[in-house]
């Protein structure tokens, strides 16, 4: 079965070809179809993520692979004190990139990094 993925107003949609399957109520910002899967790469909204005492971000995995059913099966993080800014696919493998310049080859199976760049 095909399925399709959006956002609505900050809010992750899933869809077959007859009804709404899924809706996520963290806030993302990207979402990538997985090549070869019914699955999708979402990039979360950062600023939902945790804070420290002083209210500064934490970092945090908001960057995961979703099912239709949007069940997680992977998580990861951009690093400490950092996030990931976006997300796109390239064949069999994620491109993600970081606030602080870094671009990362990331393996769609477990969310790996396959290899970093830094680009600043």
């Amino acid at each position: 079965m095909k399925y399709r993925y959006w956002i609505e107003s900050g809010t992750l949609c899933v869809a077959d070809e007859a009804r709404l399957v899924w809706r996520e109520s963290r806030p993302a910002i990207a979402v990538v179809e997985i090549a070869g899967s019914d699955d999708a790469a979402v990039l979360l909204d950062p600023e939902t993520g945790p804070r420290n005492a002083l209210g500064d971000f934490k970092g945090g995995p908001h960057l995961v692979r979703v099912t239709p059913q949007g069940q997680i099966t992977w998580r990861i993080e951009a690093g400490s004190n950092d996030f990931w800014v976006s997300v796109k696919a390239e064949g069999d493998r994620l491109i993600a990139n970081t606030w602080s310049g870094f671009r990362r080859e990331l393996d769609c199976a477990n969310g790996r990094v396959l290899s970093e760049q830094f680009t600043k």
